[in-house]
């Protein structure tokens, strides 16, 4: 999947920079894929690694904006689930909206 992301989004939107692009992600094993880097520097990209346990403290979004709204959501997932154990999946209205409440 992360593959994918590198050559559906990040190509592109690094493509659009004639002087080359940075990018700067944690150690997350997929990430650090030989195949997976070999992609992204093809690009032109340079490409750095947060270490690992510092990434909550050089992406505070993570932390205190990104995290509460995604346990929001998994949480109103969840609730939605045991209610509705016969549908397969929700409806896209049904994410919006436990978004807009997030």
């Amino acid at each position: 999947m992360f593959l994918e992301w590198v050559i559906c989004v990040w190509a592109p939107y690094a493509g659009i920079f004639d002087d080359g692009t940075y990018l700067l992600m944690d150690e997350f094993s997929v990430h650090m894929k030989s195949e997976c880097a070999i992609a992204i520097q093809s690009q032109g990209t340079e490409v750095d690694f947060i270490a690992g346990g510092y990434t909550g403290a050089l992406q505070t979004l993570d932390k205190g904006v990104n995290k509460p709204i995604k346990q929001h959501v998994q949480d109103a997932a969840l609730t939605w689930a045991i209610a509705n154990q016969d549908i397969v999946k929700p409806s896209r209205v049904d994410v919006l909206r436990w978004i807009e409440q997030a």
